[in-house]
This record gives C-alpha cells, sequence and structure tokens, in this order.
C-alpha cells in the first residue's frame, strides 16, 4: 500500500487526503468460532451532526475545485507555463532615481510661553490665532514687590557713585577754564587740600545801584548797554536780577541794586569797573565786574594724584579733573560702586519677569493662561506647564531617517516630492535643507536624519489641508536620467554565482501575439549589468538590447503553482 501511495504522489495526482487502509483479511472459519458481540449505538448530537455535514459540504467543493484544476492542468502544460511568466520589452525611457521614507510636518519653529516668577496676570493682550511679533507683550504680571526693591537698588546705585566720585574723582563745582594748578601727577595729597581753580570768563557781571523810582520799573531780561571804566566801546547785556530792598546811597537818596551779564570781549577782569543804562535811566554810581563763575577744586579724601587735566582746560560743572588712587579707601569705594551697579542690574531682570514677551514671531495655536489666573513655581498654574504656545508658520518642514546604503546619494538642494495619506490625489514639493551626519544605530542598520522644507508658507500649506503633526510619504529625487534602457526590477533576479540575471524570450517563445510563454525550451537565463533604478524600472548597462522580451514572474500564478504542489 506504502508503493501505491509513492507511485501516485510521483505521477503528479494531487492528494487531498490521504485513502483510509485496506482492511487486513480475516480467516472466515475463525470469524465464525469468535463470539459475536451486540454494540449499541448512542443517537448523535444535532449539533454535532449539522458541523458534520457542513464539514462534508466544503469538502466536496474543494475537491471539485481541485479536480477542476488538474483537469486544466492535463489538458496542456503549456498553459500552465504561459501563466506563470509576463512578458515585458526593454526600452529607453526616463529614469527617476530616488530616495523614499516617512516624517511628521513640523512648523519652523515653535515656543512655549513660561513664566519665571509667580504672581496674578494683570492683562493679556492676544487671542489663540493671532499673529504676534517677537517682542510684543503678551503677559503682565503683579510686579508691585520687586517694583520696591528696584527702587532701593537704584538709590544706593546713586549713592555709591556719589562716594566713589567724592573719593577717587576731583570734581568741579562750576563751569569754566582751569587756573592755577596746585598739584601735579604723583603728588600726595590731603582731604581738603586745594587742586585748582576754575574761573569762567567768558561772562562777567556788574550790579550798580538805581533811583528807586526807576528800579521798579526794571525786570528780568531786559536789555541794557554797559560803559566800561577806561574803555571808549559800549557793550550789550542784560538785567539778571532786581533787587526789591532800599538802600539809602551817600546823597541821602533811596536806590535799589540791579545785576546786570554781557559777554567779556576778552579784555575785562574782575579789577575793572563799569556803568550801566536801562531804558534810558542810568546807574547813579559804578560797580565793580565780576566773573560769572569761580570756584575752587579741592581733594574729598586723601590719595595719590594719579591723573590731572592742564590749565586752560574748559571743564563743565561736576566734571572730573583729575583722580586720586593708591590707596584702601579708593579701592573700598570702587568695590562698592560695583555691587550696586549690580544689585541694580539683577533687580531690573527680576523686573523684566514680570512682563513675558513673545519670544518669536508667529502665530499663537495655544492660549492657556488669562488675566486673572495666579501664577504658582516656575510654571503656570494649570497642568501643561505653560502659558501659551506659539508656531512659527513662515515655512513647514519635516525631518526623516535614510538609510546607510542611501545617505551618499543624499544632497542639499535636491527636490522632494511629498504625498499625505489624509490628502489623496495630492503631491507637494519641497527640498533638501539639511542632511545630519550624526547617525543613530538600531539593530546593526544606521540611519541618518535629513531635513525637508515644504515650498510655500505655512498659511499656504495649511489652507491647502497639510496641518503640522500630519504623517508624509517623501520621495528624495537624487537623479534624473533622460535616455536609460530599462526593464521592470522585477524582471532581474540573482543567479546561482551571485550575478543579475533575466529570463530572455528568443524568437518563437511567445504565442502569436505576445502575450505568453508558449514555449518555454526558447527562454534562456542571460546574465546583465544593472545600474540605477526607480521603484519600477531598472537601468540595463549591458546584457540586453532595445526590444528585447524579457519574463517577469507572474506571482498569482506562482502561489497557484505552491498550492498544487
Amino acid at each position: 500500500m506504502e508503493d501505491e501511495k509513492k507511485q501516485s504522489t510521483a505521477s503528479g495526482t494531487p492528494t487531498v487526503l490521504d485513502r483510509p487502509e485496506e482492511p487486513a483479511t480475516v480467516d472466515l472459519d475463525q470469524a465464525e468460532q469468535a463470539p459475536k458481540k451486540k454494540k449499541e449505538r448512542r443517537p448523535m448530537d444535532p449539533k454535532k451532526k449539522k458541523k458534520w455535514i457542513k464539514r462534508g459540504i466544503i469538502l466536496v467543493v474543494i475537491l471539485a475545485i481541485i479536480g477542476f484544476l488538474f483537469s486544466r492542468c492535463a489538458s496542456s502544460g503549456n498553459q500552465i507555463l504561459s501563466s506563470t511568466y509576463i512578458p515585458a520589452s526593454a526600452a529607453y525611457q526616463s529614469l527617476t532615481v530616488a530616495v523614499s521614507g516617512s516624517g511628521t510636518i513640523q512648523p519652523a519653529n515653535s515656543y512655549k510661553v513660561t513664566a519665571l516668577v509667580t504672581g496674578e496676570i494683570l492683562s493679556d493682550s492676544f487671542e489663540e490665532g493671532q499673529t504676534v511679533e517677537k517682542g510684543d507683550v503678551l503677559y503682565q504680571i503683579d510686579a508691585s514687590d520687586v517694583q520696591s526693591s528696584v527702587d532701593q537698588a537704584r538709590i544706593q546705585l546713586e549713592q555709591a557713585k556719589l562716594s566713589y566720585q567724592d573719593t577717587v574723582d576731583l570734581l568741579t563745582t562750576g563751569s569754566g577754564t582751569v587756573e592755577n594748578l596746585y598739584v601735579k601727577v604723583g603728588d600726595s595729597v590731603a582731604a581738603g587740600a586745594a587742586i585748582a581753580d576754575v574761573v569762567d570768563r567768558s561772562t562777567v557781571s556788574l550790579k550798580v545801584p538805581f533811583l528807586k523810582q526807576d528800579a521798579q520799573s526794571m525786570y528780568v531780561g531786559q536789555s541794557c548797554t554797559v560803559t566800561v571804566s577806561g574803555y571808549p566801546d559800549v557793550l550789550a547785556g542784560r538785567v539778571t536780577e532786581v533787587s526789591a530792598a532800599d538802600t539809602v546811597d551817600a546823597g541821602g537818596a533811596f536806590v535799589r541794586n540791579v545785576r546786570v551779564e554781557v559777554a567779556n570781549p576778552g579784555g575785562i577782569t574782575d579789577q575793572m569797573q563799569g556803568s550801566v543804562s536801562v531804558g534810558g535811566k542810568y546807574s547813579t554810581a559804578v560797580g565793580q565786574f565780576s566773573y560769572a563763575s569761580s570756584s575752587q577744586v579741592t581733594a574729598k579724601a586723601g590719595g595719590t594724584v594719579t591723573s590731572l587735566v592742564k590749565e586752560g582746560t574748559r571743564v563743565s560743572a561736576n566734571q572730573s579733573i583729575g583722580t586720586l588712587g593708591s590707596t584702601s579707601t579708593a579701592a573700598n569705594a570702587g568695590l562698592s560702586l560695583e555691587q550696586a551697579e549690580l544689585n541694580y542690574q539683577n533687580a531690573l531682570d527680576r523686573l523684566e519677569d514680570y512682563t513675558i514677551t513673545a519670544p518669536i514671531s508667529g502665530t499663537v495655536v495655544e492660549k492657556v493662561n488669562k488675566a486673572g489666573d495666579k501664577l504658582d513655581g516656575t510654571a503656570a498654574a494649570n497642568t501643561k506647564g505653560y502659558m501659551a504656545e506659539i508656531y512659527d508658520l513662515s515655512y513647514l518642514e519635516f525631518e526623516m531617517n535614510i538609510h546607510e546604503l542611501d545617505i551618499n546619494k543624499v544632497e542639499v538642494g535636491q527636490k522632494v516630492e511629498v504625498t499625505a495619506d489624509s490628502l489623496e490625489d495630492q503631491t507637494f514639493t519641497g527640498t533638501v535643507t539639511r542632511v545630519n551626519i550624526n547617525g543613530t544605530a538600531n539593530n546593526g542598520i544606521t540611519t541618518y536624519p535629513v531635513t525637508i522644507r515644504l515650498d510655500g508658507t505655512g498659511e499656504e500649506l495649511l489652507a491647502a489641508g497639510l496641518w503640522t503633526g500630519m504623517n508624509v510619504s517623501a520621495k528624495i529625487v537624487v537623479e534624473q536620467v533622460d535616455n536609460a534602457l530599462c526593464i521592470p526590477v522585477d524582471a532581474v533576479s540573482r543567479g546561482e554565482n551571485g550575478t543579475d540575471v533575466v529570463q530572455v524570450a528568443l524568437p518563437g517563445a511567445l504565442n502569436e501575439d505576445g502575450t505568453a510563454v508558449a514555449d518555454m525550451s526558447k527562454v534562456e537565463e542571460r546574465t546583465v549589468k544593472v545600474g540605477r533604478n526607480d521603484e519600477e524600472y531598472i537601468e540595463i548597462l549591458d546584457g540586453l538590447e532595445e526590444g528585447d522580451i524579457v519574463l517577469i514572474q507572474n506571482q498569482a500564478s506562482s502561489i497557484m503553482d505552491m498550492m498544487m504542489g
């Protein structure tokens, strides 16, 4: 029986179920002598009965189908072969070489706004969906407590500056020209020592008496003329002060003093005298000229003179004409000033934290906190941990990982075709903007991140339905070949010696209409040299000529062949 099974299999007849073995031969005499036992039959469960009936029907259908297929195969062996292969012609065509991948759409930049201080939000000046510019105020937080610290730090800084200047700088009290330097660089001076005189000789003033009734009609700013004793020229001046107090002159008349000011033509000194005429009224006596400003610079502390201006230098009020150094007092004053400046700057920085501004320009995609909310800790008082989120939608981009075997094909500037499953029949374009050399290894394979920027603005892409967070598929066009001899990729297989081979249909191998193989004896295996390829076609560099017919394995037929043994 086993031999019969083997012969049946070898003959090509498919066997779906093994045949039951033949019962063994039994001696009839012995069978008659053996006692007979009566077997009781139990009725079959109706559910099991239905189940077996269904199985039987299915088995009958399968056997019928297989029988039909075998009858077809038996009728013609070449028909099986003709359905196993699909012919294709080698032809010149354009070939687009690309590297594929996927990624997730992201904005050009994004930022989550957080707070570093605590307190109540006094105001918010934006809404969700609004476009903001970098530096725009978003939130104002109550800063009344820290404002007091800022004011106090500012006062302390001013005091430190004054202390330092009094200790180190030799300051003037008025403007003018430096005269009579009493010290030189390198001299040691004590506190209160005279350093120099500062005199303003550009303007001189003169105080003279007028009769009471004449002075009563005069006012500050009124024009006047000044006559200098011994000088023939009359100078123009103006009234700067009119006294309200009456005095009695040597002749017993009531007079009032009037001060006038005149530009010094260059020759008037504080030793000269002059008279004044205001509105046709003349002074009753002459007065002595004085310089507009005259002061002396003194040292506020002891020390060594480290710098000093030259005589004749023009200076303004509260200006340093020199410095003192080489003393512990000066050093301590300098340190105190630096500390005060640092404290004030820190206070200003803390105050700025209470005004929250937009860190980037963009669109507010989420607003979590509003005016009236209270902040605690280092983030907003909510479960998200941030107060608002801003997207820079000037453009959209995504990152895709490229296999180590393909990364050398990718370069910045290459064009990219992008599609999204959620947007059927739409194709977007982009450009490779960055190829990162920092690869990631996983299971022995290294991939490298490549950044793709989509063409068009973020607003345009959003309007077209391509939103941030969407998953997209991308094809990087690494090369465009205009005229290449190509065949379908599926026509190429690997030969026994590791070379690339194709099945070539020789003359007479195909049927009359050239759609199927009619004679497998006229099909030869040929070694080819392949080049670039895309997802459908591959370039043939050697081994084929234009018009050669190659055979492609019919996948559906291959599956049926395996089912049939």
